[in-house]
C-alpha cells in the first residue's frame, strides 16, 4: 500500500485552484493506482482564505472527483488559512470548514469514540479522526482550532489543546491498536529544526504523547517539502515528512507504508 501526501493547496490564490485540478486528472489517470489499493492525506491549508465560498465549492469538487479513484480513501485535516487568512484566524470558520468536509471527517467506525475521548470535559470536535484500513491506523488531528476557541487569532502559531492530546493520549493506549502502523497526520510543524517559529505552541506535550507509539508523522505549513526523519528517530518515530506546497511544485510524495520510505513525484 502507498500513500499520497499532498498539502497546502491554497485554492483560490493564484492559479492553484487550476494547478490542484491537474493534481487531481494526473492522479486519477495514473495506472499504479488503478487497484484502489492506496490512500491520499491533505494535511491542511486545502483554501487559501476561509470566507471565500467559492474556494471551499472548488476543493470540495476536486475532492469528491478524485475520492473513487482511491476506494473512497480521502482523508484530510485543517490548516489556520482553512479557518482564516494570512494574517489569523477566526472561531466562526471553523463549523463552516467542518460543514463542508464533514463527511471526510467522519472515520472508520472501527473505534468507538466514547472508548478515547475525555469523560471528564466536553468534546465537541470530531479529531482525533481514526480510520483502520488492515494493520494501518491513520489518525488525523487538527492544530488550529484550539488556538481559536477565544474568538480571533493573530498569527498562526499552532495548538493542539489538551482536549484533543488527552484524546490521543488515551487512542493510542488501546489494544485494538497494539501491533499496527499508526500515521499521524497534521497541519503544523512539530520540529524546530526546520522553523522555529512555525511549531506548534504545545508541540513538545504531543511529542511526549507519540513518542515511541507511531511510525509516521505526515504535516505541512511551511512549504518546504522538509525530511525531519532524523528528528522523529530520535523520538522512536520511522518518518516524519513535511509536505511542502503542493500546488505551487506540482507535486507530491508517495511513501511506500510496507518499507516507510518514499519518491518524489512531479506532475509534468
Amino acid at each position: 500500500m502507498k500513500l499520497i501526501h499532498l498539502s497546502d493547496l491554497h485554492v483560490g490564490q493564484s492559479v492553484y485552484g487550476e494547478k490542484f485540478d491537474r493534481i487531481i486528472q494526473h492522479l486519477n489517470a495514473a495506472p499504479e493506482f488503478d487497484d484502489q489499493k492506496h490512500v491520499v492525506i491533505i494535511t491542511g491549508d486545502l483554501i487559501n482564505d476561509a470566507d471565500d465560498e467559492h474556494a471551499h465549492d472548488q476543493v470540495r469538487a476536486m475532492i469528491d472527483a478524485l475520492s473513487p479513484r482511491f476506494a473512497k480513501r480521502v482523508f484530510l485535516c485543517p490548516g489556520n488559512h482553512d479557518y482564516g487568512d494570512f494574517w489569523g484566524g477566526h472561531h466562526k470558520f471553523i463549523a463552516r470548514f467542518r460543514q463542508v468536509f464533514d463527511d471526510y471527517l467522519q472515520g472508520s467506525g472501527d473505534i468507538d469514540p466514547e472508548d478515547y475521548l475525555p469523560e471528564d470535559m466536553p468534546y465537541e470536535s470530531p479529531f482525533p479522526v481514526v480510520d483502520i484500513i488492515g494493520d494501518l491506523v491513520l489518525i488525523g488531528l487538527d492544530s488550529t482550532a484550539d488556538e481559536l476557541k477565544d474568538g480571533y487569532s493573530l498569527g498562526a502559531e499552532g495548538r493542539m489543546g489538551k482536549r484533543q492530546l488527552k484524546a490521543l493520549d488515551k487512542l493510542l493506549g488501546l489494544p485494538q491498536l497494539s501491533g499496527k502502523r499508526i500515521v499521524i497526520y497534521f497541519h503544523h510543524h512539530p520540529y524546530s529544526s526546520v522553523h522555529y517559529l512555525n511549531r506548534f505552541k504545545d508541540a513538545d506535550d504531543f511529542l511526549d504523547i507519540v513518542r515511541n507509539r507511531a511510525h509516521l508523522l505526515l504535516f505541512g505549513h511551511n512549504h518546504r517539502y522538509a525530511v525531519c526523519s532524523s528528528d522523529s528517530q530520535a523520538d522512536g518515530i520511522v518518518m516524519a515528512l513535511e509536505g511542502g506546497k503542493s500546488t505551487r511544485e506540482m507535486g507530491f510524495r508517495i511513501i511506500d507504508l510496507e518499507n516507510f520510505c518514499f519518491t518524489e513525484h512531479v506532475v509534468p
